[in-house]
């Protein structure tokens, strides 16, 4: 446990002192808050009650007296970016208890802010093709195979078993993305976030311009209109836009009916979309 000098009285100060005792300075306290359905209920702060309780015995002695003047229960989230099999960004989500705290001892008063890691680790598992979608503003195009209470598991291409997700965090996240690049939002975990960006951003490529396509469209099957319309919105194109440069690329011949499902959005985004992918980092 971490004692530290000084007091808080916001939740936005509890997420810096557990954010910074778990080694995440940096991470975006809207980030923080986007993970918040892992660590939400009685049970998680009964945990933190027990963890604090056994801590600040173990500090003062078994016998001290004490007392909270506030508790929060802080999800903090540690990413790290999987390559094999399917491409997934992994979010281990800890539980991270906060309280302002008074002790008493035979030789003084204390009054301190306690820090302790406690409860469930959660891991949440983000496709990078979930997270295009979620881009591209088109998360319909997965399947939502079953549903718990708040709880979807959706039905990803190549994922062994379902993604669950909770429909707030998915809400959370759609909102967060439709204002910033994916390198931005990659930025907002921290020093860790920033670390696998340039992998991902880079690995969006495909997922737009070929082994992405053939994976989320079935197989022998040409282009839609409609697909490639929706397909770029993620990458920063307006659908105006798009349709020009549609019905540009059929006047010309360079777009016809047939050609593979992939082939469109590499003759009619400029530059094959890569500056598209490009600006995901920035």
């Amino acid at each position: 446990m971490a004692v530290l000098h000084g007091r808080i009285r916001t939740r936005e100060e509890a997420l810096v002192v557990a954010t910074s005792q778990a080694g995440c300075e940096g991470t975006d306290p809207r980030l923080v808050d986007l993970f918040v359905w892992w660590v939400a209920g009685e049970e998680a702060r009964s945990s933190a009650r027990a963890a604090l309780n056994r801590a600040i015995h173990g500090r003062y002695g078994p016998r001290a007296p004490w007392r909270m003047e506030g508790l929060w229960v802080v999800p903090v989230p540690l990413v790290r970016y999987v390559r094999w099999g399917v491409h997934t960004l992994v979010v281990e989500v800890e539980t991270w208890g906060v309280a302002q705290v008074t002790v008493d001892t035979d030789a003084r008063r204390h009054q301190a802010v306690a820090v302790e890691r406690c409860g469930k680790q959660h891991k949440v598992s983000l496709p990078l093709t979930f997270l295009a979608a979620v881009l591209d503003r088109d998360t319909e195009r997965f399947l939502k195979a079953e549903k718990s209470g708040p709880w979807t598991g959706w039905d990803v291409p190549g994922v062994k078993g379902l993604v669950w997700l909770h429909d707030g965090f998915v809400e959370g996240l759609c909102q967060m993305l439709a204002g910033m690049s994916l390198g931005q939002w990659l930025g907002a975990f921290g020093g860790r976030g920033e670390a696998v960006a340039p992998l991902m951003v880079g690995d969006l490529m495909p997922i737009y311009l070929g082994e992405g396509a053939r994976a989320l469209l079935p197989a022998g099957r040409g282009w839609s209109r409609e697909e490639v319309l929706a397909g770029p919105a993620g990458l920063g194109y307006c659908r105006a836009e798009v349709e020009v440069a549609i019905q540009q690329a059929e006047a010309s011949g360079r777009l016809r009916p047939g050609i593979p499902s992939e082939e469109p959005l590499r003759v009619v985004l400029p530059n094959g979309g890569k500056d598209a992918c490009l600006r995901h980092m920035r």
